[in-house]
């Protein structure tokens, strides 16, 4: 992994006390850890109560990997509970996910346990998704310490700032999306825009079908010109020549797309941590942990 950020930072204050936080989007890892291993002998072993722990094994390994190679000094884990309020908005929203298989949603209880009994804070909140809550906490931690997100979910990209750099795992590595990272991937956009575009060319992933005709190639052309999707609506009376092929697609999806920016603009409002001592890394149980992993029939992480 590279530190090229925070080796800088050592040499402009080498005595400067660096705190770091990972804020790990918990259903995401879970997801990505179960599935990696799915299809091997090791997605066949189960605790002797017969509940899978393939998952868990590799979000474990995979959380102090991270945290002994970024230098992590604050960490979090946050998940969905409930379907929240984007769902009574939009009634189809992640309505074509399939449901999950019984060995991984077995194993959502028994991280959670682990977690708790190690001392690793774990947020949810029912009325709001995992992303809302990593949001919230970035937006505070990030005046005190620089924040990666542990997600492969494009959503958390809006949150990115100088300060907050998103962990996106594309094949066997790891890509940081700093502000200048998504910058170069998303053509010259800033993260913020990444609710309109969403909102304008869709999402698959969640359901959400965006404004019929746009697409990513007119969503980016658009954005370029008139910076939101508000901004947008507001010229469709005077738009210039060349995007005046946009013109009736626009006035027909106006109310579809301000409704879907609503939906895939994350809260940063909400009430999630008292205080930065509470996922401090220092109150770690390592002795709990160390059970679990006899019980998970696991070698205890050498990290």
């Amino acid at each position: 992994m590279q530190l090229s950020l925070f080796e800088e930072e050592r040499k402009e204050d080498p005595k400067q006390d660096h705190k770091r936080a990972l804020l790990i989007d918990g259903n995401n890892v879970l997801n990505r850890a179960f599935y990696a291993t799915a299809m091997s002998p090791v997605g066949k072993q189960t605790t002797l109560n017969g509940v899978h722990t393939n998952g868990v094994k590799g979000f474990i390994r995979m959380m102090l990997r991270y945290k002994k190679e970024l230098q992590i000094t604050h960490l979090a884990v946050f998940f969905d509970k409930g379907k929240g309020f984007r769902s009574k908005l939009y009634g189809d929203y992640k309505a074509t996910r399939k449901q999950q298989p019984m060995e991984l949603s077995e194993q959502f209880p028994l991280i959670e346990e682990v977690l708790k009994n190690m001392g690793v804070p774990v947020f949810y909140n029912s009325d709001y998704e995992a992303d809302d809550l990593i949001s919230s906490a970035a937006k505070v931690l990030q005046s005190d310490m620089v924040v990666y997100t542990l997600s492969n979910d494009k959503d958390l990209f809006q949150i990115i700032t100088d300060r907050v750099i998103q962990i996106v795992r594309k094949g066997s590595a790891d890509v940081f999306y700093d502000k200048k990272k998504f910058l170069e991937d998303y053509e010259g956009l800033n993260p913020k825009q990444i609710i309109d575009l969403k909102a304008m060319e869709g999402d698959t992933a969640d359901n959400i079908p965006g404004i019929h005709g746009i697409g990513e190639k007119g969503a980016k052309e658009l954005l370029h010109t008139f910076g939101t999707i508000e901004a947008i609506m507001e010229a469709i009376p005077n738009l210039p020549k060349e995007l005046n092929r946009y013109k009736a697609k626009l006035a027909k999806g106006k109310e579809e797309g301000l409704l879907f920016k609503k939906m895939v603009t994350l809260n940063d409002q909400l009430h999630v941590l008292s205080n930065t001592a509470e996922i401090c890394c220092d109150h770690w149980n390592m002795e709990a942990l160390k059970k679990d992993c006899v019980n998970l029939g696991m070698a205890f992480p050498k990290y």
